[in-house]
């Protein structure tokens, strides 16, 4: 009975780890298989396993029969983003997806190109024209007409890091890239009805997001200050400098500044274990994941945001229905979910640190927090709290930061426990600030106040930066060191939880 219990509880991780496993494979060999040897292989050897009666044969081919299907599905995308463009210039329509940031001497944004065929997205660099300036009257969800090579991406990258800019585009299903000439573009009305609802949806959440970042910019938020306020509250992170983004990455609080597994897992996970209620849960459960999801629908379904509602609905609704949390499993369901609808994520840095960071506090948030035993004044509770959820999520993503960015941050413990305190202000300022907009009074005191702690925040995440060895930078570490790493995190998890059993059983001792 036990042992049944077991297999069904790790069933779903086991298929999570195979349909890896044939993704992996299916990437290395797409030059070799094509996608249709993995659909037949699949149907194949699940036909088999109909007819198998003994359980472990019938298991293993089940499982290679998953393998097979992850073969099959990331053969079937790589297909799609090997696009051929024509070898000459010719005229294009698009909708400008994302909103253009000036950078030097061009504007760049993301373009949907509306084709016959099929929509596709490309990277577009608009050449300035400072004399009439008609960049600056083109937003997200703007049609446009152009004159130009699409061609593309390079297949080179920079060698001192892990990470491929380009690689990356082409993982978010971007194909192509395109420079345009400020004579060979005009804006257009299109139309749009051949886009997907959700894309029609996300370009008109993000038309109304630039409308609230208008509203800060309005409220006397200026430079820096109003930048942190819109990446932290809304996701945009356009105007933020590269002293600012500087200031966060030495000091090892740059996940403040981005909406992923992090900041969600922070809003849902804090509430959820500070509130410990049964009789709560489901009410609780379906107030937060309603929030979330409307929250990710706010800031325009960016892929990170939807990665971490999706991880994080799994979780809740598990926790519904079966009145048991088991974190693993919902994170191998959430990942199984994803990698089907878009298996190129297996390789963005994006999903692993959502992945692990959300993994991290799973896994390390209630030992620690447990750790001293029962805390009963709910300022500690709360303040230690921040400090576990920063540990957690510090401990499931630092190996991949060193890994792809070649830098550890030696005083994000101290930085993170004054970042994240600010965060749930920002958040719970702005959220007022938009809700009473209308009121001039209630809306000039919480710009102020947005104003004041951001501006406190940013004053002291760069006197942290200042400070000599506040990071350790040009670290270049192999994937088999990662995985050294957290291993050492798992022996580390080990002595964690048995400290904490033991002090639970010194106190069952006791009380008797």
């Amino acid at each position: 009975m036990n042992t049944n219990g077991k297999i069904q509880l790790y069933i779903v991780p086991r298929i999570a780890a195979w349909l890896i496993l044939g993704i992996f494979i299916g990437y290395l060999s797409f030059s070799i298989l094509p996608a249709w040897t993995w659909w037949v292989a699949m149907g194949v050897l699940t036909l088999v396993a109909c007819f198998v009666k003994r359980p472990i044969a019938n298991s293993v081919l089940l499982m290679v029969a998953v393998m097979c299907l992850g073969g099959g599905v990331v053969s079937m995308r790589l297909s799609k983003l090997n696009r051929s463009f024509l070898p000459h210039d010719n005229v294009y329509h698009a909708v400008i997806a994302t909103q253009p940031v000036e950078r030097g001497k061009v504007v760049r944004c993301e373009l949907l190109v509306l084709d016959e065929k099929e929509n596709y997205r490309i990277q577009a660099a608009i050449l300035r024209d400072t004399i009439t300036g008609r960049y600056r009257h083109i937003s997200v969800g703007d049609g446009i007409e152009f004159y130009s090579h699409v061609e593309p991406f390079p297949v080179s990258q920079n060698a001192d890091s892990h990470f491929n800019y380009y690689s990356w585009l082409q993982r978010q299903g971007v194909v192509g890239q395109v420079f345009i000439n400020h004579l060979s573009w005009r804006k257009l009305s299109l139309d749009i009805s051949s886009l997907s609802l959700l894309q029609r949806v996300r370009l008109s959440m993000l038309r109304f997001r630039e409308r609230l970042v208008g509203q800060l910019a309005d409220s006397g938020l200026e430079g820096q200050q109003q930048a942190i306020v819109a990446a932290m509250a809304l996701g945009d992170k356009s105007a933020l400098s590269k002293s600012t983004r500087e200031a966060f990455s030495i000091t090892g609080a740059s996940h403040v500044l981005a909406l992923s597994g992090l900041h969600l897992g922070i809003i849902y996970f804090l509430g959820t274990f500070l509130i410990r209620r049964r009789k709560w849960n489901t009410p609780f459960q379906i107030v937060s994941l309603a929030a979330i999801w409307a929250y990710a629908i706010l800031v325009g379904l960016s892929p990170s945001v939807v990665r971490s509602a999706t991880m994080l609905t799994v979780y809740g609704l598990l926790s519904i229905v079966h009145r048991t949390q088991r974190p693993l499993n919902a994170l191998a369901i959430a990942a199984v979910i994803m990698l089907l609808y878009n298996p190129l994520m297996l390789w963005d840095v994006g999903f692993q640190m959502s992945f692990m960071a959300i993994l991290g506090i799973f896994v390390f948030y209630q030992p620690l927090f447990h750790l001293f035993g029962q805390l009963h004044n709910p300022l500690v509770r709360l303040l230690w709290g921040m400090v576990c959820m920063s540990i957690s999520a510090q401990m499931g993503v630092f190996p991949l930061i060193i890994y792809y960015f070649g830098r550890f941050s030696c005083y994000f413990f101290l930085t993170n426990f004054i970042a994240i305190p600010a965060v749930y202000v920002v958040l719970c300022c702005a959220l007022a600030f938009f809700l009473f907009s209308f009121i001039p009074v209630v809306r000039a005191f919480f710009a102020l106040v947005l104003q004041t702690v951001v501006g406190w925040l940013l004053a002291v995440l760069e006197w942290f930066s200042s400070i000599p060895s506040a990071s350790i930078d040009h670290i270049n570490i192999t994937p088999l060191q990662v995985l050294m790493i957290y291993g050492l995190i798992g022996c580390l998890y080990g002595i964690i939880y048995y400290l904490h059993k033991g002090y639970v059983q010194a106190g069952l001792r006791r009380n008797r």
